[in-house]
């Protein structure tokens, strides 16, 4: 590849990465506080698999407590779409994302502060229960 070939190449992905700026500036901020704060939301996910191991390293919990604690998140998100169905009839799509990332991020923060094994088993089911906007479509 010659010294113009390169330029060239450079220049293109120079104009190309400034017209993706460009066109990320057009959407609104209330679309960007969303992709935010799903982004956080879903790094906040990647603790769910090691929940167990938290409960029976930090707060001694026995293998079957951190399981059952790990098995009652998953069945609390069932019902929470159920919830948030009927939440989204009331306050709309957007209010129930809105809501169902605030309290997700809520009792994560819980969950991270939690003192003793109840309150990070408290704190896991309820956010499990807050799942409720996890997969809503418009």
């Amino acid at each position: 590849m010659s010294c113009d070939e390169t330029i060239i190449v450079i220049m293109d992905f120079t104009s190309k990465r400034e017209n993706f700026v460009d066109s990320c500036r057009r959407f609104p901020i209330e679309m960007w506080v969303l992709v935010v704060a799903r982004t956080v939301n879903r790094i906040g996910a990647f603790t769910l698999p090691f929940l167990a191991v938290v409960l029976t390293d930090n707060f001694g919990a026995s293998m079957n407590a951190a399981g059952l604690v790990v098995a009652l998140f998953g069945a609390a998100t069932i019902p929470s779409r159920i919830v948030g169905g009927y939440v989204t009839d009331m306050i709309g799509h957007r209010n129930t994302i809105v809501v169902g990332l605030i309290l997700r991020a809520a009792f994560q923060l819980v969950l991270a502060a939690a003192d003793s094994f109840s309150a990070a088993a408290i704190a896991a089911v309820l956010m499990g229960f807050s799942f409720m906007s996890h997969h809503l479509k418009r």
